[in-house]
């Protein structure tokens, strides 16, 4: 065998008696693994084979290991902590309270066992000491002394019941570990033999030899040749020097010929006395003295070698080792990104969140310049507020700050904040200020109202409204005339009487009485000739204020009582309407008093009625007695009536108009007595007590428009 480290030394035999002990119990309290633990049985596990407690082999004692039942494997091992120079093997099995043969279960489990020595927990890679191929349950020993001289740090007892594998007469069909007790006897140190272990190998490189003789069975690592003193060759290092120099070795040709040490230290990225460790997390290059790029991705990860960045760069860096920062105009991961054309400066922005280093455009905002301006505001870092005179105050263009949707009435310009011009006011300042501003070209410039007033005759916030009925002028602060016509209706700007004047006045606002001698509608018409004095008359009416010329009577003196007759110098025969226009007002006074003389002639006629109706029925009664008596009562009583055939039943309220009786009479005759005048009013009989004759004239009423007078 060429390894050290594993070497079958002697021939392996089985002792049925155990000989005097003379070397170290190497397993005793070393670690210990057995596989399928008895579950719920604490005491039952692996170390209790390496325990040194014996004397009791009983099942459930807690000095013995306890495997699973059902199993078909058996496997337990004990770690020497280092490789060792072993002698013998020694197994103690549990045994129970019954007497060990044929008659004990515990013996058909024993059968078949193997013990192994191995560097590593795989009996695979160790060399088998023993395997039980022979045993029977009448000849199989509860203890089993096994000489086994090998070097090896680990101790296996394996057992199988694998169905292809042939059983002996009474196996037991399962594999257990029923190990009450393992012992490794041997040196601790593969470099000596002897019973007490405290001789040297023979040679001074040897590094293993047989336990019993000192014959060297192997080199120390580095060493090579019958005798061990040769040094391994160039490249080469360890145990038989099969070991080739690390090829991270700065020199791959020269290291340590027994640890494989790299003597000029390690290529870049690798570190160790062997150069077989690469550098740390977050180091690299020669002795692993530089840290990777803050700039990396991952900053624990980089190359080891070169340091260049695994995974990439950090946002805002390029390169392999993420040194570089990104060209100008450029950020973010990979410098994949264009800054912000609405940054400040389109070219520079910050090269790893893009953020714009010297602020932004006009009308954008953030960080990235990307957001446009809050609603209502523009222009640089977005400070500056829409004009509060935009059509809507905040909407304007987020850039330039220009009113998208136009100008508030009355302002004008890109930014709304020009007033309308001279003359002009409301939206777009289309409109013209009103031609009767006081000031014409100037009104308000959003409302349009005149800022100065209005022109005379015009009122209103635009002055487009005529003054009301009744006023007229500055402000239409001034009342039309009362003796205007039609007090309500004058010029609107002048004042002046538009429909003319009341009777009586004259004049452009008809404040001017009329002048000597004329009355009535703008003064046309002149004083009676029949008025006492000629020049003098009311001038609204005409009538005669101090009176008549002789032979003249009534209130216009056209009246002669001599010939009945009436002068036709009435102004208004004609006239078909209600009243005269001219005297509308002047004769509200007069009516009043005449109805009031009316009234009492009603009373006076009644009166006489009663009156006549008593003298009729008086004369009626005279005749009857004495009929020439009653005849000169008649003429007597004729003589003291009223000496009037005026009907006073039907006539006009106001001014009376006289007219030949002859003429009444004509039309009382068509009409069988009831007479119809051009007023369409009814005209009274003829009174039956007095006689009349064509040539007799008398006064009646000839009314324009009348109202019936009961």
């Amino acid at each position: 065998m060429n390894d050290w480290s594993l070497m079958l030394c002697c021939s392996v035999a089985v002792l049925l008696c155990q000989p005097v002990q003379t070397y170290e119990n190497l397993a005793l309290h070393k670690p210990a693994y057995q596989l399928n633990p008895y579950k719920g049985f604490n005491e039952g596990q692996a170390d209790a084979a390496v325990d040194g407690l014996k004397n009791n082999t009983a099942i459930w004692s807690d000095q013995c290991v306890i495997s699973e039942e059902g199993k078909k494997i058996a496997l337990w091992w004990v770690n020497l902590t280092r490789i060792s120079s072993i002698h013998h093997i020694t197994v103690y099995y549990v045994t129970g309270r019954a007497p060990w043969g044929p008659t004990n279960s515990f013996a058909e489990e024993f059968l078949g066992f193997s013990i192994y020595v191995s560097n590593t927990t795989e009996r695979k890679d160790g060399i088998l000491c023993f395997e039980d191929t022979n045993s029977t349950i009448y000849n199989i020993p509860p203890v089993f002394n096994i000489t086994c001289l090998v070097h090896g740090q680990f101790v296996l007892y394996y057992n199988e019941r694998m169905s292809r594998k042939k059983t002996r007469e009474r196996m037991s069909k399962h594999a257990f570990n029923d190990l009450c007790e393992v012992e490794v006897y041997g040196c601790p140190d593969s470099g000596y033999y002897g019973y007490d272990c405290s001789k040297r190998c023979h040679g001074s490189n040897c590094g293993y030899c047989h336990i019993e003789t000192g014959i060297c069975q192997g080199c120390k690592p580095g060493y090579q040749g019958q005798d061990c003193k040769l040094e391994c060759g160039i490249g080469f290092y360890g145990p038989n020097c099969q070991y080739e120099c690390n090829k991270t070795c700065k020199n791959t040709d020269i290291c340590d010929h027994i640890t494989g040490t790299c003597e000029d230290r390690c290529l870049p990225g690798w570190q160790g006395m062997d150069c077989l460790e690469k550098c740390g997390t977050g180091f690299y290059g020669p002795n692993c003295q530089y840290e990777c790029s803050k700039t990396c991705k991952n900053v624990d990860i980089c190359d080891h070698v070169t340091g260049s960045c695994k995974d990439g760069c950090k946002p805002g860096w390029h390169g392999m080792d993420c040194l570089q920062k990104c060209g100008t105009g450029f950020y973010g991961p990979n410098c994949q990104y264009e800054c912000s054309e609405t940054c400040k400066n389109a070219a520079i922005c910050d090269h790893i969140t893009g953020s714009c280093e010297d602020g932004c455009k006009p009308g954008w905002q953030g960080m990235y310049c990307l957001e446009k301006c809050g609603t209502g505001f523009y222009g640089p870092n977005c400070q500056y507020e829409c004009s509060k005179t935009c059509k809507n105050a905040a909407i304007c263009d987020h850039i330039t700050g220009s009113c998208e949707d136009g100008c508030k009435p009355g302002w004008q310009g890109m930014y709304c904040l020009e007033k309308c011009g001279t003359g002009f006011y409301g939206s777009n300042c289309q409109y013209e200020c009103s031609k009767t501003c006081k000031n014409a070209a100037i009104c308000d410039h959003i409302t349009g109202s005149c800022e100065d007033g209005c022109k005379p005759g015009w009122q209103g916030m635009y002055c487009l409204e005529k003054c009301g009925t009744g006023f007229y002028g500055s402000n239409c602060q001034y009342k039309c005339s009362e003796t205007c016509k039609n007090a309500a209706i004058c010029d609107h700007i002048t004042g002046f009487c538009e429909d003319g004047c009341k009777p009586g006045w004259q004049g452009m606002y008809c404040l001017e009485k009329c002048g000597t001698g004329f009355y009535g509608p703008n003064c046309q018409y002149e004083c009676s000739k029949t008025c006492k004095n000629a020049a003098i008359c009311d001038r609204i009416t005409g009538s005669c204020e101090d009176g008549c010329k002789p032979g003249w009577q009534g209130i216009y003196c056209l009246e002669n009582p001599v010939t009945h007759h009436t002068t036709m110098e009435h102004p208004w025969d004609d006239i078909e309407n209600d009243y005269p226009p001219h005297i509308m007002d002047g004769i509200e006074k007069f009516e009043r008093s005449y109805l009031e003389r009316e009234r009492e002639r009603k009373r006076r006629i009644q009166k006489a009625k009663e009156k006549k109706q008593q003298w009729k029925q008086d004369f009626i009664q005279r005749n009857l007695d004495t009929p020439s008596t009653a005849m000169e009562e008649e003429e007597t009583e004729k003589e003291t009536l009223p000496k009037r055939n005026v009907n006073r039943k039907s006539r006009r309220v106001g001014f009376l108009v006289i007219e030949p009786k002859e003429q009444e009479d004509n039309n009382a005759n068509k009409g069988k007595g009831k007479g119809k005048g051009k007023g369409k009013g009814k005209q009274s009989k003829p009174s039956k007590r007095r006689k009349t004759t064509q040539s007799q004239q008398t006064q009646v009423v000839k009314p324009l428009n009348y109202i019936e007078i009961d």
